[in-house]
């Protein structure tokens, strides 16, 4: 330490050997702890990896002077479930846990942000409190995303108009972030309540604020691949596409004369598309406001409209993409009806019913040709000879 001016700590630099990055202080004396409690505490200060150990919290470590990396995330997994980051309560604290973020998405890791009283560090506190006390404060901690949210939700609320559309867009991204549609559902009717805004509001900004992303620029990461609510699409990718361009209000006027909520295998998704078609205006077109005010609290179709919403799903012709998915339902729904039809005419043949085996035989005929579509020029000619 270099006394009062700057820099505070003088950090050396990385050599071929040694990486700052890759190392975490106190890990050869955490591990025992961290594998027997799956938990481990992350502080920026070696003296306040230090103290926390002497106190007996020794499932502590900290970074050497860095900014916590992607390889350290790695390390922490090997080890721990839980991760409980301990940062000064100050800016640059706030700061170092907000840039945690990116890193944890999708870790598999559960990460809570213990804040510290005003003037106190990990040092400090827990010579004063003991180290009961701290467990206390980590027991009460946010996860890393509510710290995230109510970090922007503060800035929010004390801004000017402009400053809280920039700050809503922030909290859309950050929410974003998470991998789990209930979540992010339950945590939008959070922040729309605390900020006096129309739950259905910001589902209808989210993909407005997708379509701005420049490519190569972050483009927003789709927040919900692999988890169960992307299983129910399994073998229905088209419902979901549907569903999202509906959502935009990307539909044409002649796709949603094409919609039947039969077609829909998802009941969520045949819910929604009833809905929709209740709010059709004068040009053919579905009004997306009156759906999500109407579904966004509805107990089977509110967590998948919040999820699939949120969505930067991109599509590069969205009304030839719309033409082929409305294709591909026309397409299911005959190929269910000629299994339905097939398995009636061999009981009818088994039964000797003659008169139904041949009237089934005509509608199976007719479903095939028009799975076969219209005879080309050629083959009318050839007809007509």
């Amino acid at each position: 330490m270099l006394g009062d001016g700057t820099p505070k700590y003088l950090n050396s630099s990385d050599t071929v050997l040694f990486k700052k990055g890759q190392t975490l202080f106190g890990l050869d004396h955490a591990r025992e702890a961290i594998a027997r409690t799956k938990t481990v505490i992350v502080v920026e200060g070696y003296f306040d990896a230090i103290a926390l150990h002497q106190a007996g919290l020794t499932h502590t470590v900290a970074t050497l002077g860095t900014a916590l990396t992607s390889d350290h995330v790695q390390v922490l997994r090997r080890f721990a479930s839980k991760v409980v980051l301990l940062f000064d309560p100050d800016a640059a604290g706030v700061r170092a846990a907000l840039r945690g973020l990116d890193l944890f998405v999708n870790s598999g890791l559960g990460v809570k942000v213990v804040t510290l009283p005003a003037g106190e560090d990990p040092d400090t506190y827990v010579r004063k409190e003991g180290p009961d006390a701290f467990l206390c404060l980590e027991e009460q901690a946010p996860s890393l995303l509510d710290f995230a949210l109510e970090q922007s939700l503060k800035t929010t609320e004390s801004s000017t108009i402009e400053g809280r559309i920039r700050s809503v867009d922030e909290i859309l991204r950050i929410l974003q972030k998470s991998e789990h549609p209930i979540e992010c559902e339950e945590r939008l009717k959070v922040v729309a309540e605390r900020l006096g805004i129309n739950q259905s509001r910001l589902i209808e900004r989210y993909p407005v604020l997708a379509r701005q992303q420049q490519p190569g620029s972050g483009k927003l990461r789709q927040a919900v691949t692999a988890t169960p609510m992307e299983a129910r699409f399994k073998g229905a990718p088209e419902e979901r596409d549907l569903v999202i361009l509906l959502l935009r209000g990307k539909l044409s006027a002649a796709d949603v004369r094409r919609l039947q909520p039969e077609q829909f295998s998802i009941p969520g998704c045949r819910r929604l598309v009833e809905v929709a078609l209740a709010y059709v205006d004068r040009d053919g077109r579905v009004q997306v406001q009156p759906v999500l005010d109407q579904l966004v609290d509805d107990p089977d179709c509110g967590a998948l409209v919040t999820d699939l919403s949120l969505r930067d799903n991109h599509f590069d012709e969205e009304s030839e993409h719309a033409k082929a998915c409305l294709d591909r339902l026309d397409r299911k729904r005959s190929e269910q009806a000629m299994r339905a039809l097939i398995t009636k005419l061999k009981t009818a043949e088994r039964e000797g019913r003659a008169d139904e085996v041949d009237l089934l035989n005509i509608q199976i005929n007719e479903i095939r040709m028009r799975k076969a579509g219209p005879p080309t020029a050629g083959m009318v000619s050839l007809v007509k000879e």
